[in-house]
This record gives C-alpha cells, sequence and structure tokens, in this order.
C-alpha cells in the first residue's frame, strides 16, 4: 500500500530583535511546499521521515533499495528526490550530507549544530535517483554519532 501525502511541508523563521539593530522591523519568512498526490511536477506520492544518527563513517540511506520505510510501513523506494530537509539535533557536532559510493548529492557545506538543510525541486524532472548508480544518501558526523532527522520526499514514477 503506497503512503498518500496530504500535507506539506512547512519552514517558518521568526526573526527576533536585536537592541544594536535599532528600529528594524523584520518581515516573517513563512512559506509551505505543497505537492498534491502523484508522479508529475508539483506532485509526490512517497515520504520517508525518521531521526537516525551519523557517524565519522557516515550513516548511508538507499532511496531506491527499499530498506527504507514510510509512515505506513510500505517500502520507501523512489525515482525522483522532491524534499531533502536534514536537521542536525546535536549540540555540539557538525554533520554534513551527501557523497560516498552512489551518491545522490554531492557532498554539501556541514550543518552546524541546531541547523538544517533544505532542497527542493517542484519541477519534473526533480533529483533523479538510479538504482545502483545514483541512490545513496549519505549523512557524515565531524565526530562521534550525532542525532539527526530527515524527511526526504519523492515521486515513485
Amino acid at each position: 500500500m503506497a503512503t498518500t501525502l496530504t500535507t506539506g511541508v512547512a519552514v517558518s523563521v521568526t526573526p527576533q530583535l536585536v537592541a544594536a539593530l535599532g528600529n528594524f522591523a523584520p518581515q516573517l519568512a513563512n512559506f509551505g511546499l505543497t505537492f498534491q498526490t502523484g508522479t508529475s511536477a508539483n506532485q509526490a506520492d512517497r515520504c520517508y521521515v525518521a531521526q537516525r544518527s551519523a557517524s565519522t563513517g557516515g550513516d548511508t540511506m538507499d532511496l531506491s533499495g527499499g530498506g527504507l520505510l514510510q509512515p505506513d510501513q510500505s517500502s520507501f523506494s523512489i525515482v525522483e528526490l522532491c524534499v531533502m530537509l536534514i536537521i542536525n539535533r546535536d549540540a555540539s557536532i557538525n554533520i554534513t550530507v551527501g557523497g560516498g559510493s552512489n551518491a545522490v548529492i554531492v557532498v554539501g557545506n556541514p550543518i552546524s549544530p541546531g541547523g538544517f538543510d533544505l532542497i527542493v525541486r517542484k519541477a519534473d524532472p526533480a533529483i533523479a535517483v538510479a538504482n545502483g548508480s545514483t541512490d545513496n544518501l549519505k549523512v557524515v558526523s565531524a565526530s562521534g554519532t550525532p542525532l539527526y532527522d530527515v524527511v526526504l520526499i519523492g515521486r515513485s514514477a
């Protein structure tokens, strides 16, 4: 049974005034990402959400191999990646997303403690995921085994 996406990903940023900024009146930044159910532009039909731990050797997720499970416990297997949200939950250790063998994402900038990395592709095609060549997403720790949250939204066709 495939998971039906009925909600989007919402990211909110609420700036706080700092006395040194004087009369600065910030605009609240709030945007929502909405996908209809399907496999074309502005659509997605697969979702993976988890809290995982990284290591210096890396935590590798196979996006087409069936090892990841959706919220309804069905297999998460995609051919296009539409949304990748990685949140570093550690208080002192950087993590880096990407790289490794068969990487779907090239190595990005480190995500600082408490920070996040968000990639969104609503167009069709989104980021290609090909079994055995570009299907692995790796998260590497600078040291230790920090926790991170991951949200992946994609298309099965």
